[in-house]
C-alpha cells in the first residue's frame, strides 16, 4: 500500500482530532492490592478486553487484559460436566477458575506496570501511530497527575469511523 501523502485531507483530518472525541470515558478497573479473582471476575462479567489498575491513591498502577492472566494462571477446562459448583468456582465457557487458586497471585506482579499513556489533548493522529507501533490496542488516558481520564481503544477508533461513514 502507498504512504499516505502528507498533504492528504484524511491525515490532516487524524492530526486535527482530539483523542477526547473519541476515547471511553467509562471504564472497568481493580485497584493494585485487590485479589486476582476480583479482576477475573470483572473481565468474566463484563465484555470488556481491558482492565485499568489504580493505585488507592486512584493513579494509573498498571493495565490488566485476559492475556497477562492466562498466562500467569490459565483456566482448567470442564471435562464431562465434572465441576461442582461452587462459590470458589468461577466458569469461563467450557473452563473454569478457581477462585483461590486465583488469588495466590499478587495482582501487582501480573498487570502491565507504567503502560504507554496519552492524555486527551493530543491528537487521534497520534494515538494510531502509537497503537500500531507498540502493538497496543489499548493507551489509557491521564491528566498530568496521572489519573484515569478514560482510554482509547482500537474498538473506539473502529467506532468513531463506523459513524464518520454512515
Amino acid at each position: 500500500m502507498d504512504k499516505i501523502s502528507e498533504s492528504n485531507p484524511l491525515k490532516s483530518l487524524f492530526q486535527r482530532l482530539k483523542i477526547k472525541d473519541v476515547m471511553t470515558y467509562q471504564y472497568n478497573f481493580v485497584y493494585d492490592d485487590q485479589d486476582l479473582s476480583i479482576a477475573v471476575g470483572k473481565f468474566l462479567n463484563n465484555p470488556i478486553s481491558h482492565l485499568i489498575v489504580l493505585d488507592r491513591k486512584d493513579k494509573l498502577a498498571g493495565l490488566l487484559t485476559p492475556k497477562y492472566i492466562y498466562k500467569a494462571h490459565s483456566p482448567k477446562r470442564i471435562i464431562n460436566d465434572t465441576v461442582e459448583i461452587s462459590r470458589d468456582v468461577m466458569i469461563d465457557g467450557d473452563a473454569f477458575y478457581d477462585r483461590n487458586a486465583l488469588n495466590n497471585y499478587i495482582l501487582r506482579s501480573i498487570m502491565k506496570k507504567d503502560p504507554f499513556t496519552l492524555h486527551q489533548e493530543d491528537s487521534l493522529s497520534e494515538a494510531i501511530s502509537n497503537m500500531k507501533r507498540g502493538n497496543l490496542s489499548c493507551i489509557p488516558i491521564i491528566d498530568s497527575q496521572k489519573k484515569v481520564l478514560g482510554l482509547i481503544s482500537s474498538n473506539d477508533i473502529v467506532d468513531f469511523l463506523s459513524n464518520v461513514i454512515k
